[in-house]
């Protein structure tokens, strides 16, 4: 076991599938499990630093809401930092919330303990119906004091990809530089909406120029990204090869979207245990040659795509799992991969210019 997760580059844990919202858009089943105990996360992050050889490795922490365990992210920091010096390696650490439970104390740890700090702000609108949008407003006075080490998360519902940009905009204004816009999957895009959230991007892309040029170094993410699986050229994606999710049994999976699944859909996707060191070697081996369009979970060979990117950085298997039916889905994904396909097409064409 420790040789073939000796090149992992990223573990992402989840701290808890207890959240204090409801997002409509979110993936993660909120069933009640086993949550990490103290001996486990310690076990866990030895296992990781003694074995993995990768440089520039990170654990990233996620829900549910992570600042539920609060606790349990103090104490992670701790073992990790001194486990570190254990083995001689450090690691970047992570972590995702909504942001609802920050205070000056706890904004402060975050900031100065973790490399990525990334907060989900969807809309500035206090009618949007897709998550409570007040309680996360009520805490950018704090949020303003870090504004250029936080990462913020846009995650664009079809339905409001033509008026994202004006709340884009806004955030850059307040003097937030990290802004990952990304289009939620899981749901069925129709081409009007696919157009007006390509159109919107064209428009973040021109207003990002514009600052460039008043010497402001604002990162657009999604640009980034796409540029990245261009140039460097893999052959292979991520899922097992550089990240793994393990959960607080010590279960591991492919990556952190199937250990969010409901029970019955996600136990087929267990590849070993870090406490047992139990190990499935052909579902490795399945996992990592699966091709979307070939072999996938739903069983169903899917049109061959005119240029195929999905496969050079990750299986994208999480693009057939339809939220609201909560099962997968061979239409969804045929609809999710033309959409990737307009964006990378789009983001391309921009980059060459």
């Amino acid at each position: 076991m420790e040789k073939t997760f000796r090149n992992i580059q990223k573990l992402a844990i989840p701290l808890t599938f207890k959240c204090n919202f409801k997002c409509k858009y979110c993936y993660v089943f909120k069933d009640e499990r086993i949550e990490f105990s103290r001996d486990n996360l310690y076990k866990l992050f030895d296992f990781f630093l003694k074995n993995n050889e990768f440089e520039d490795r990170i654990i990233h922490f996620y829900g549910g809401e992570p600042l539920l365990r609060y606790d349990l992210l103090k104490y992670s920091v701790q073992i990790v930092r001194k486990i570190e010096k254990k083995y001689g390696k450090h690691t970047d650490l992570g972590v995702t919330t909504n942001g609802v439970f920050l205070d000056d104390k706890k904004i402060d740890f975050l900031v100065k303990n973790f490399e990525n700090f990334s907060i989900s702000i969807d809309s500035l609108n206090l009618d949007y119906k897709y998550r409570n949008v007040k309680k996360m407003i009520n805490k950018l006075p704090i949020l303003l004091k870090y504004k250029e080490q936080i990462h913020i998360k846009m995650t664009i519902m079809p339905d409001c990809a033509d008026s994202f940009f004006n709340y884009y905009r806004q955030l850059l204004g307040m003097g937030f530089i990290n802004i990952n816009v990304q289009p939620a999957m899981g749901f069925y895009w129709k081409d009007k909406q696919m157009i007006a959230f390509l159109n919107n991007i064209i428009k973040i892309s021109k207003y990002k120029k514009y600052f460039d040029k008043k010497s402001y170094d604002i990162k657009f993410k999604m640009e980034e990204d796409i540029n990245d699986v261009f140039d460097n050229n893999k052959k292979y994606c991520s899922m097992v090869r550089e990240e793994l999710a393990v959960d607080a049994l010590g279960n591991v999976y492919p990556c952190q979207f199937f250990v969010a699944l409901p029970f019955k859909l996600r136990t087929k996707y267990i590849l070993g245990n870090i406490f047992t060191k139990k190990i499935d070697y052909n579902l490795i081996k399945e996992i990592r040659n699966l091709k979307i369009c070939k072999k996938n979970p739903i069983g169903i060979k899917l049109n061959k795509c005119e240029t195929c990117m999905v496969d050079r950085f990750c299986q994208k298997v999480c693009y057939g799992f339809n939220i609201i039916e909560q099962g997968f889905d061979s239409k969804l994904i045929e609809n999710a991969i033309y959409f990737e396909r307009l964006l990378f097409k789009l983001i391309r064409e921009k980059a060459i210019k």
